[in-house]
């Protein structure tokens, strides 16, 4: 009876782990036999899994959840929290994979290392209309979509971390200067990351996607291109003009959001980056523009975090221009005397700012 495994309430069939809980069992192995019958139907098996697991039909390999291709180790599993693990993936099969009478499904469930505390497998089979094997399917896709990238980011900032550590430990100047020299490159998480979205252009998750390639200042027009034909009317859109503010050639993204989208703090995140780029480049040929695009976000995205960085924004943009006349500043001397900064006209004055955060 499922969930079978170890180290959950929710297990109903509970195996062993081994004689080592440092070093468990890299895999376990389950089988069930049913009754397959004539069907025009949809077939699949919807399952919840932690770690990984491959599903095997009548001996025949249909699909897997989370595994890594690692001939290194025996931990074949990708490790995600315990909320992603409890989802559901699915997993299809061919209408003639079944067999009249007795069909096995066998699915073995992975290990992401030794010292793992639980291993869990919950599944059902799944006999499905065309429209509800559709969904499945996308949601599939979706899901392990979302796991790639976060094993994707999670390599890259392991590796950021062993570097930051090792810096930190450097005996010498020269030992941090050579360090330097070699940080970590995300190349590999790059190339991963570049095929994902080549083979899933349309998926949701491809937002995400060239949103981390943006962090990673690997964003090309391709990627802009994509955004432009398939996701365009994205709500996910938001996070990304944040991460578009500072990529390069990404100004007629940020237009076309504003032009095109649906969504109102989509299009005001949208107006905020983009004046934010313009605001940058310290042409005051802009300021006008950059009032404008500033009054929209300030309109589209109300009382938000956001919203009041566009307002900052704003002000700066009316009042902080070189040759405008500085805003007033009242403060207190050492003495807890009160000044003003329009007291200092016509001097030179240093202003030093501080900040704690």
């Amino acid at each position: 009876q499922a969930p079978l495994g170890y180290g959950d309430d929710g297990i109903r069939t509970e195996i062993s782990y081994g004689e080592d809980q440092e070093t468990k069992h890299p895999t376990a192995f389950f089988r069930l036999t049913f009754q397959g019958k004539a069907s025009d139907q949809y077939f699949g098996v919807n399952a919840s899994v932690d770690d990984g697991a491959v599903f095997h039909l009548n001996g025949k390999r249909i699909g897997s959840v989370r595994m890594r291709d690692d001939e290194e180790t025996p931990y074949h599993g990708i490790k995600v929290s315990d909320a992603t693990a409890r989802s559901f993936a699915f997993v299809s099969f061919k209408r003639d994979l079944l067999v009249e009478g007795d069909n096995v499904l066998a699915v073995s469930v992975h290990q992401a290392n030794g010292s793992s505390g639980d291993l869990f497998l919950d599944a059902e089979l799944l006999e499905l209309s065309l429209k509800d094997f559709g969904k499945l399917k996308r949601q599939r896709i979706a899901l392990d979509y979302q796991l790639d990238l976060a094993e994707i980011n999670n390599a890259f900032a392991a590796k950021r971390q062993d570097w930051i550590a090792t810096y930190r430990a450097a005996e010498s100047d020269e030992e941090r200067e050579a360090l330097a020299q070699n940080q970590p490159s995300p190349d590999d998480e790059i190339a991963r990351i570049n095929r994902l979205i080549d083979l899933y252009s349309e998926a949701p998750p491809t937002v995400n996607a060239i949103g981390t390639l943006m962090s990673f200042g690997a964003v090309r027009p391709k990627h802009i291109d994509v955004l432009l034909e398939y996701h365009i009317q994205s709500e996910k859109l938001t996070d990304l003009c944040m991460a578009a503010m500072y990529a390069p050639d990404s100004a007629r993204l940020l237009e076309a959001i504003m032009e095109s989208s649906p969504h109102a703090k989509v299009k005001g995140a949208a107006a905020f980056a983009r004046a934010k780029q313009l605001s940058n480049a310290q042409n005051p040929k802009h300021t006008e523009r950059i009032v404008k695009l500033a009054s929209q976000a300030v309109d589209q995205l109300g009382d938000t975090q956001l919203g009041s960085m566009a307002k900052g924004l704003l002000f700066e943009a009316k009042n902080l221009a070189i040759g405008m006349t500085a805003p007033e500043i009242v403060g207190t001397d050492l003495e807890d005397v009160e000044f003003k900064l329009s007291e200092y006209r016509g001097k030179v004055v240093v202003l030093d700012f501080w900040g704690d955060w």
